[in-house]
């Protein structure tokens, strides 16, 4: 032969890594800053469709609760309702996706404020405990919410109660508890405590404060007062 050595290189170890390749369906996070222009709010939840995708690599890249998330959606820039298409991002540059991008849903609605006047007030008592009466016997509530479903609103649908339970006789000032529909915002009530007297009291006795709250913090709303 006419080959020759012409040099011998110490022998060289390399470090071989051998592991499984799997799949698995990791689910979508819809990932989203900033807030929403004033004046609106979500009609229903923003979603991605599809809301999993399947990802395949190295057993060892794969993380024990993983996801697959979008790119930021900065939310300050939404003004109407929205479907686009949103890329995705690989939880590890060495695991393949195998869709690069979904459908992101925004729906948006108008937001309004309404003032519901005259609704009554309805003191709660225990059974055999006196008489019970309150001041001012109405109220009016300040709610915000989708604009359509605001109109829409009736009386009917608030009940604004004052715990009474089982007070003694005398004179009281209490805040009031509002049960709404799970919808909407509520902003306040005008007014935001009641006079409530227990019983037929002989004299009149300095006011109590029961030290109760509204369940909501408390404000005004600009406009007049529907009487609906």
């Amino acid at each position: 032969t006419d080959l020759s050595v012409v040099n011998i290189y110490p022998p060289v170890r390399l470090r071989l890594h051998v592991d499984e390749i799997i799949s698995r369906t990791l689910p979508v996070s819809l990932e989203t800053g900033g807030s929403l222009p004033a004046g609106r709010a979500f009609l229903v939840d923003p979603f991605v469709w599809p809301d999993s995708v399947v990802v395949t690599g190295a057993r060892r890249f794969f993380l024990a609760e993983g996801q697959v998330e979008t790119q930021l959606v900065n939310l300050d820039r939404l003004e109407e309702s929205q479907n686009f298409p949103l890329p995705l991002k690989s939880p590890h540059e060495y695991l393949h996706l195998e869709r690069s991008e979904v459908s992101a849903s925004f729906k948006l609605a108008l937001i309004e404020e309404r003032t519901l006047a005259n609704i009554p007030v309805i003191p709660l008592v225990d059974a055999g405990r006196p008489e019970v009466g309150v001041s001012p016997p109405v109220v009016d509530v300040m709610v915000r919410g989708v604009a359509d479903s605001v109109r829409a609103l009736s009386r009917s649908r608030f009940l604004v109660t004052v715990p009474v339970g089982s007070l003694d006789e005398g004179v009281y000032v209490m805040g009031g508890q509002v049960e709404y529909p799970p919808w909407l915002t509520l902003i306040g009530l005008n007014p935001t405590e009641f006079q409530v007297i227990v019983g037929n009291p002989s004299s009149s006795p300095d006011t109590n404060s029961t030290g109760q709250d509204l369940e909501s913090a408390t404000g005004s709303v600009s406009g007049g007062a529907d009487n609906e």
